[in-house]
């Protein structure tokens, strides 16, 4: 994986400068950048888009079928590199002031601008938290990923670009390829090129332990909606710790005069999430055992 991701690091590509704006690479328009390794996008002129149909807010026509944990949204640091904590009273009273670029170009919380007004999440506004589904179980949104110029009657026409892979992966690939090798210099460099684009102050760790922990937290971070964080935790080992038994947290805010009030809730309803060891390996399709008599269901499955 590091000789893999070494040689594409001499191709010539490199981390563009403005995390935001990569995600609002239009096909009619492309932005130039080094940081496209595999991309694909939407010509609505020919192909119907539905990402924002189904996942926009409320107010925008969407359906809100997305919404970010308080587990995701609590891992932006503040702007100095510092952790967000529930638990300092400054931070909680203005919890989505100072932090760090990539929140405000992943996530809509509520009293962000989004399209031109204020979006709020506060419970009985029109996009308020609320269990059930059509809106914010968490009293989040996702940002990125979404168009913020179509309206509600363009909602399925836009041409924005997905990236399968992009420069900031490979050089996480690297990191943690290196350090598994004990490598902890060079997998640093590449943690920290990271950060660096977004003006985080560098990281440092003296254990393959400690790097780690820096290195799950960066790749949730900024590869978060991008479709790699479940893979993560299973290739980590660390899916049955994070996934099963648990209960996914939100975050309830109450307008109380001309403030919120914001409270850590239980957005799963009360139900316990649930992955067992056995879905570490997938099972074989049933219909493959049913042509192939010879081909027989692993034992977790049977």
């Amino acid at each position: 994986a590091s000789d893999a991701a070494a040689e594409l690091k001499k191709q010539g590509y490199e981390l563009y400068e403005d995390y935001g704006k990569l995600f609002l690479n239009r096909r009619a328009k492309p932005i130039a950048n080094n940081e496209s390794v595999i991309e694909f996008g939407y010509v609505y002129e020919t192909l119907d888009y539905s990402f924002d149909y189904f996942n926009c807010p409320p107010s925008d026509g969407g359906y809100a079928e997305i919404s970010p944990t308080e587990t995701l949204v609590s891992a932006y640091q503040m702007a100095d590199g510092k952790e967000f904590d529930w638990n300092n009273p400054e931070m909680a009273a203005n919890p989505y002031e100072g932090r760090e670029p990539r929140f405000y170009a992943s996530i809509l919380y509520n009293g962000c601008q989004w399209k031109g007004e204020t979006l709020y999440t506060y419970e009985g506004s029109v996009d308020g938290y609320g269990l059930g589904g059509g809106t914010t179980c968490t009293g989040y949104y996702m940002r990125k990923l979404f168009d913020p110029e179509i309206s509600k009657s363009q909602m399925r026409r836009t041409d924005l670009t997905f990236y399968y892979m992009r420069y900031a992966e490979v050089l996480l690939i690297y990191a943690e390829a290196m350090a598994m090798q004990d490598k902890l210099t060079e997998a640093l460099e590449a943690l920290n090129e990271v950060r660096d684009r977004v003006d985080l102050p560098a990281v440092s760790a003296s254990t393959k332990t400690e790097f780690m922990k820096l290195l799950r937290h960066e790749r949730m971070v900024e590869l978060a909606f991008e479709g790699h964080r479940f893979w993560d935790l299973r290739r980590w080992g660390l899916a049955t710790t994070v996934l099963n038994g648990t209960h996914m947290e939100g975050v309830k805010p109450t307008k109380v005069g001309d403030g919120y009030e914001y409270n850590v809730v239980d957005c799963d309803a009360g139900k316990t999430r649930v992955y067992l060891e056995k879905y570490n390996r997938f099972p074989i399709p049933i219909a493959e055992i049913q042509q192939n008599p010879a081909c027989e269901q692993f034992d977790e499955w049977k």
